[in-house]
Formats: structure tokens, C-alpha cells, sequence
């Protein structure tokens, strides 16, 4: 059975602690591995932390190790060019200001970077999707934490706009709400680069990507059922044309 959608979305993007066996760096570029921004090991951002080496890189961000007294910590840098524009990339770190709460990602510090903007945060054990196979108690213990996320998320007028279990982070015992590069206030234009359809509500797959409070409840619901079972609940195939 083929969906009804037209667009077919990127790859999905690997959680935010996959190390990579790189240390070096390139210049700012998207290619098949993903964004690399034009940074070395051993360059000091966001308050002298130390860079150490390239974790992961997705779409449109690179996310870093630090040296110590910084291990626990991250960088992640958004790109601000190769076709995004800065208003996006602001727009991540105001949704990340707006929405602090012990259940959605912390921003320890932030500055603009050459054609990047640098975010701090803890750095996560793992994300939900590399913990599973789950227990019971601890998909109870995740939903809890996800759900009292989002609801914070919704109350400062955001919506996230692409939960899936990587983007639901474990730090420190909890689970918190992460990648607010899809965030955006309801009511306002959507980012054009969010959505992963296998967990998009029905209505904001065929409007090609409208996502709202309602969708986010949907997603985090396929998020949870993923947890629970390690599977999978809707899989997508894509027709030739």
C-alpha cells in the first residue's frame, strides 16, 4: 500500500550521541554524511568549551564532544547558510529559550559561530530509540516525562512539529524533549525542513507537513507505542514517481 503523500522527507537522522570516528573537520557543507561546520578540534565556542570531536551530523547540524571540565556537555552547530536561512536557526534557539523545563532539552550557552549558531547542552546517555528494546516501566517513566514536556512545549504557544524516539533524549534518569529545529509558534509559518512522516498524524501528512498541538500529541503517541514494542507501529513506502 502506498501512502498519499507527495514529497518524500530526508533520511531520518541518527541520535545526537552516535560517535563518529572523525576528528576532523571541513568546510561548512551538506553532503551525504551531513552538515559539517567549519570548525577544528580543539577550537574554543560558547564560553571556552573546548571542541573534541564530531558526535554526529544531520540535516542542517553538527553536533560536538567536548574536552574537559566540559564532558558531559555538547555543541551543536546549526547552519546558518547553505540555503537556511538565519531566521530559522534563531528561530531554534528562541524556541529552546522559551520552552526551558527539566523535560525538554537545556541551552547552557549559545553564540554565532562563522556561518553557524553554536548551542550548549548536556550531553545524553543515549536517545529513545537506541534504549529499546524497553521495559514496561521504564516506556511508563519515559511517557511521563515526554507528555509533562510537551505540555510545556504547547503552553508557551510552540509546537514541536517532529517528535520521534530520536528526538526524545535520556539525561540524567529522565527524558527530555530535544531538536527544536522544527519548533515554531502555532499560528505562525512552519519550518519547511520538519516532519518525519512514519509518525506525522494523518491530516498533516496530506497537507504536506502542516503540523500542529494535535499532530505533536499523535506523534508523541507513535513515539511511546515504538518504545513499547521496538517496532514500528505505520511503515511508509514511497511510489517510483
Amino acid at each position: 500500500m502506498h501512502a498519499a503523500v507527495a514529497p518524500k522527507p530526508p533520511p531520518r537522522r541518527k541520535g545526537g550521541d552516535s560517535s563518529s570516528s572523525s576528528s576532523s573537520s571541513s568546510s561548512s557543507s551538506v553532503s551525504s554524511g551531513g552538515y559539517h561546520a567549519d570548525v577544528l578540534r580543539g577550537d574554543a565556542v560558547c564560553g571556552g568549551r573546548v571542541l573534541e570531536k564530531r558526535l554526529s551530523c544531520g540535516g542542517f547540524g553538527d553536533v560536538w564532544s567536548l574536552m574537559a571540565p566540559h564532558k558531559r556537555e555538547v555543541v551543536k552547530f546549526i547552519s546558518a547558510a547553505e540555503g537556511r536561512e538565519i531566521s530559522d536557526a534563531e528561530r531554534e534557539l528562541e524556541a529552546l529559550r522559551a520552552c526551558a523545563h527539566p523535560n525538554c532539552m537545556e541551552l547552557l550557552a549559545s553564540e554565532r559561530v562563522g556561518s553557524n549558531i553554536a548551542i550548549a547542552m548536556p550531553r545524553a546517555e543515549r536517545s529513545l530509540h537506541e534504549a529499546m528494546p524497553m521495559e514496561a516501566r521504564e516506556v511508563f517513566a519515559a511517557g511521563r516525562d515526554l507528555l509533562a514536556g510537551l505540555a510545556h512545549v504547547h503552553a508557551k504557544g510552540y509546537v514541536h512539529g517532529d517528535l520521534k524516539p530520536e528526538n526524545v533524549m535520556l539525561v540524567g534518569g529522565r527524558a527530555v524533549i530535544a531538536d527544536f529545529g522544527t519548533a515554531f509558534l502555532e499560528g505562525q509559518p512552519a519550518t519547511p525542513h520538519g516532519m518525519t512522516v512514519e509518525y506525522s498524524a494523518l491530516e498533516s501528512a496530506l497537507s504536506f507537513g502542516r503540523t500542529t498541538r494535535a499532530s505533536d500529541v499523535w506523534s508523541a503517541a507513535m513515539t511511546l507505542w515504538e518504545a513499547a514494542t521496538a517496532r514500528r507501529l505505520i511503515e511508509t513506502t514511497w511510489d517510483a514517481a
